[in-house]
């Protein structure tokens, strides 16, 4: 009789606590619409809805939050009325609450179906499966709503984006794509779905948040995004570039050398004819090489493929150049007994290799408006092996 007695008793206050719950949610239903432009007065409406995003009654219902997201969008529609007005607003807080409202109604979404019933209460059955049917209750408010919202997150993409802030921008320009290259945003026929053009700047303006927070794998997934949607503005190849550069270096750095040609030849499938990522098979080769004390001249065919490919790019003749100039010092090392003049029929040709190739990379490099280090200080070795005195002191005058 007692544990009967126990038992009613918890049952009881599980239902009470259930109940509770759903109050809360709808006094935080009814509080929304005092919000305005307060961020303050948003937030105690999250903090009072805190508990039931969590509570085994209502952290499954799209109701909680549904009213979440409202309360988010409220504040931003508020503010941004203000801003419209030319009166004070709070941008950052709006464009964060939108943030918010966007994650809000995402949790909603898969949990809004409701069982269709007949008269008497019982489930509807879907004759061709024998189920019951279901019906959404929020799912075309949430959907209009963000729809409605989409270039207000790329609004907030840019603003995030010229305060720094890389992670949001990111984030607000992610949502500003799914949005409207949603089945959803396309359906309504009423702009909000964008051509590939703009899908292409908008991956683009994800990859550049994503490059200048660090995040480099994101970034060179992002810009090859956007190059497939054949965006070709702000530079995006030296943008990716510079991302799978830092990419694989990051792979090198932890010896994951396999990982690192996967990445390349994944690179190469798409575009063949890179002379940049053919140049960056041969780094990752002679970085494997070195750490297995094998054959750093394995690398040199896919230096030299890279000059083929692109007779202006000069990192590919520095590092053909450089090979042979360590081919050069390696027999010198090996031959300490010989002299000068024994040597040079052996080396002298092989410089005057490495100093073709030296050459063409340091003017390359300096017709693009740099000059690089590596490059004049091998072919400053190369003119004194060669006893080109007069071009060494004349580079060394540069």
């Amino acid at each position: 009789m007692k544990k009967a007695i126990l038992f009613l008793a918890f049952a009881s206050m599980m239902a009470t606590s259930a109940m509770a719950q759903k109050q809360l949610v709808e006094d935080a239903q009814n509080q929304i619409a005092s919000i305005g432009t307060n961020a303050e007065a948003y937030n105690a409406v999250i903090s009072k809805l805190t508990p039931a995003f969590t509570n085994a009654e209502t952290q499954h219902e799209a109701l909680t939050w549904m009213v979440a997201g409202k309360a988010a969008f409220h504040l931003f529609d508020k503010n941004f009325e203000q801003k419209v007005l030319g009166k004070e607003s709070d941008e950052k807080g709006a464009n964060l609450a939108l943030l918010d409202g966007y994650g809000y109604f995402k949790k909603a979404l898969p949990l809004d179906s409701v069982v269709e019933t007949n008269k008497d209460g019982t489930p509807k059955i879907d004759k061709k499966t024998g189920k019951p049917k279901f019906k959404t209750k929020h799912s075309k408010e949430i959907l209009e709503t963000l729809v409605s919202h989409a270039n207000d997150f790329g609004s907030a993409g840019d603003y995030f984006r010229e305060a720094q802030d890389y992670a949001n921008g990111q984030k607000a320009y992610g949502i500003f794509y799914e949005i409207s290259n949603s089945d959803y945003a396309k359906s309504k026929n009423n702009g909000a779905a964008m051509p590939d053009t703009v899908l292409g700047q908008i991956k683009f303006l994800e990859g550049f948040c994503a490059y200048f927070g660090k995040d480099y794998n994101d970034a060179y997934n992002l810009f090859t995004e956007a190059k497939k949607l054949h965006y070709t503005q702000n530079s995006i190849n030296d943008f990716w570039n510079a991302a799978f550069a830092y990419k694989v270096q990051d792979l090198l750095d932890t010896k994951k050398y396999e990982d690192a040609i996967g990445t390349i030849d994944g690179a190469l499938a798409d575009n063949p004819n890179d002379a940049f990522i053919v140049d960056m098979k041969g780094i990752i080769i002679e970085e494997q090489e070195k750490e297995n004390n094998g054959d750093i001249e394995k690398a040199l065919p896919f230096y030299m493929k890279a000059t083929e490919l692109d007779p202006k790019f000069p990192q590919g003749f520095l590092h053909v150049g450089r090979i042979y100039y360590l081919r050069a010092a390696k027999i010198i090392d090996n031959n300490p007994d010989l002299t000068d003049e024994q040597l040079a029929p052996k080396v002298d040709p092989i410089c005057r290799d490495a100093m073709t190739y030296l050459e063409k990379a340091y003017t390359l490099s300096k017709a693009a408006g740099q000059t690089d280090p590596q490059a004049k200080d091998l072919l400053a070795r190369i003119y004194h092996q060669l006893k080109e005195d007069s071009k060494a002191d004349a580079l060394d005058k540069e």
